[in-house]
């Protein structure tokens, strides 16, 4: 039987739709080989559609804001301590996990009871520019139960990070978490762990029953033509916006706000934070790769916090007395690079 290609897809707007409609075009060169599956958020075009073998649309599109299960992501600036903080995530305090999981469980699932045995999942903002990767990875699932590629980051040099955006599996022997969708057990399992990304759980889960996963580095991906991603590239060029996330500084028992510029090629001019509705710390010209900190006070005197973007609202932080307990656990600068679970 072939191997079963699954493209997940949110495509809302045009240029999301031409990523899509470029990967889709440039598989059909292998279909003898592989049978393809889009799975999708928002309702999939006939052009589409009419070149897969399979098309869902899910209409539940859930965003998690329970600080327990955002990812926290962490940034270090050359020194010993590293910055963790939920509220780097760039367009409001959110994350996509149940929703990414439900697209992936539903095409598993369907894979499974339908008789196929290997599924390579790519997300649809990527693209190949030759199929040697997926061959390749078709042969080692006769050995292995998955595949995932890492890349190494300076930042933590111990750390491998796996990718989400393109990775191997069989469903054959994979375990039920994969095939059954239960919002419960998804959440549990991203509350228990440091690091609460889809990359890290999907790993986990591969993981699972004693599953053997082969790692490969992602430089074996990156062909002159291939890119992976893009859809960041895109929200990024049409509304950029930096890290900006307030923490709890370990050292001086102090609120922060660190202000950084991840965005190639572009000076941010009209950054603010406003405390409790009062209070303004603005930052007029950032570069990109630069950073600010700056000391907001003491926790309990901070009960609302406001990022702007020239002046367009992107995040509120709602602080009272239940969160502000757990706040530090978060978000926070110290020498360790994953949060506390609690």
């Amino acid at each position: 039987m072939k191997d079963l290609i699954v493209i997940s897809a949110h495509c809302s707007n045009l240029e999301k739709r031409n990523a899509l409609s470029k990967l889709v075009d440039s598989l059909q060169s292998i279909r003898k080989d592989y049978d393809l599956m889009v799975v999708s958020h928002l309702p999939i075009s006939s052009d589409i559609s009419e070149k897969v073998n399979y098309a869902f649309y899910d209409s539940d599109n859930t965003k998690v804001t329970d600080w327990r299960y955002l990812n926290s992501p962490w940034l270090n600036l050359g020194c010993d301590y590293t910055i963790t903080s939920v509220f780097f995530c760039t367009y409001g305090s959110k994350s996509n996990y149940l929703a990414i999981y439900r697209l992936i469980i539903m095409a598993y699932s369907f894979a499974k009871s339908f008789g196929y045995t290997k599924v390579h999942y790519i997300e649809y903002d990527c693209y190949l520019e030759n199929f040697d990767e997926l061959y390749d990875n078709t042969k080692l699932l006769d050995q292995y139960d998955a595949i995932m590629y890492y890349r190494f980051y300076n930042i933590i040099e111990s750390d491998q990070i796996p990718v989400g955006h393109f990775h191997s599996t069989r469903v054959d022997n994979i375990n039920s978490i994969f095939t059954n969708y239960n919002s419960d057990k998804l959440l549990n399992l991203l509350s228990t762990t440091g690091f609460r990304t889809c990359e890290y759980i999907t790993e986990q889960i591969y993981k699972m029953d004693n599953r053997n996963i082969f790692y490969k580095n992602h430089n074996l991906l990156e062909t002159n033509n291939s890119y992976f991603n893009k859809s960041s590239d895109i929200e990024f060029l049409s509304n950029p916006i930096p890290w900006i996330a307030p923490y709890y500084d370990e050292e001086t028992g102090l609120i922060c706000v660190i202000y950084y510029n991840n965005i190639k090629n572009h000076t941010f001019k009209n950054l603010n934070v406003i405390i409790n509705d009062e209070k303004v710390y603005p930052v007029n010209h950032l570069e990109y790769g630069y950073w600010v900190i700056v000391k907001l006070g003491d926790l309990q005197d901070i009960n609302k916090i406001t990022i702007y973007v020239n002046d367009t609202l992107t995040k509120t932080i709602i602080l009272n007395d239940e969160n502000k307990k757990y706040f530090h656990c978060f978000s926070k600068r110290s020498k360790k690079s994953v949060l506390t679970t609690i």
